[in-house]
């Protein structure tokens, strides 16, 4: 009677933007960009006269080397913006917007000027409540309840689940390529989680996942 949550839209919109930014006067001129992170953030969604529109930013933080052994952290937001084409939008539509990074790239202009490039894919879905019962009205009669006909549909229905996972651990040994410099001392290291394919089996879910290793180090010279 009240309804089922049905997927009404499925969609990937993927959003390239590119921009630039100045070091400010308190920074000393940079040499190279030894180490970028990028992550996106949804501020907006909502379903306009245009469709579906998002609106969003990428936050990068990028670690740069100066002169004289100095290392220096330089911030700077890139907006970006996306639309799906649906527009038949209720007020009571459930919007879910995952964004990840495809790529993201920071290249020096001059030692005052730094370009950012990024890709954002934003996995859009919209789910709304359908109620299905149909409304039958006019008098029924014997007859036309032998010959009264049911159509039926196929709907995607969504039964929300929440899991925490905790303790999971991974090893691996990672050996340099012939071409880089013999790691002295490890100064820096990060470790992002991407989410990746989940699978459902016999009511457990499988997930897979990337974890991507950014590590800053000292060598001999």
């Amino acid at each position: 009677e009240k309804g089922i949550l049905c997927e009404v839209y499925a969609g990937t919109l993927r959003l390239e933007e590119s921009g630039e930014t100045i070091l400010p006067d308190s920074m000393a001129d940079a040499e190279a960009v030894l180490l970028l992170d990028a992550t996106p953030r949804i501020e907006r969604k909502f379903v306009g006269e245009q469709g579906l529109e998002i609106e969003g930013t990428v936050e990068f933080s990028l670690l740069l080397s100066a002169e004289g052994n100095l290392l220096q952290v330089l911030t700077h937001r890139l907006p970006f913006e996306g639309r799906a084409e649906y527009r038949d939008g209720k007020p009571d539509a459930e919007l879910k917007v995952v964004p990840t990074m495809e790529y993201a790239t920071a290249r020096l202009l001059n030692p005052r000027r730094v370009s950012l490039r990024c890709q954002v894919n934003a996995d859009v879905r919209v789910w709304e409540v359908r109620r299905l019962r149909p409304e039958i009205t006019g008098a029924e009669t014997v007859e036309d309840d032998q010959t009264l006909r049911r159509l039926t549909m196929p709907v995607k229905t969504a039964v929300p689940l929440s899991v925490e996972e905790r303790g999971v651990t991974a090893a691996q040994d990672l050996e340099l390529d012939s071409a880089c410099p013999q790691i002295q001392e490890i100064l820096l290291s990060r470790l992002t989680l991407l989410p990746g394919e989940i699978k459902v089996r016999d009511g457990e879910a499988e997930v897979t996942s990337q974890a991507v290793l950014n590590c800053l180090y000292g060598t001999p010279e």
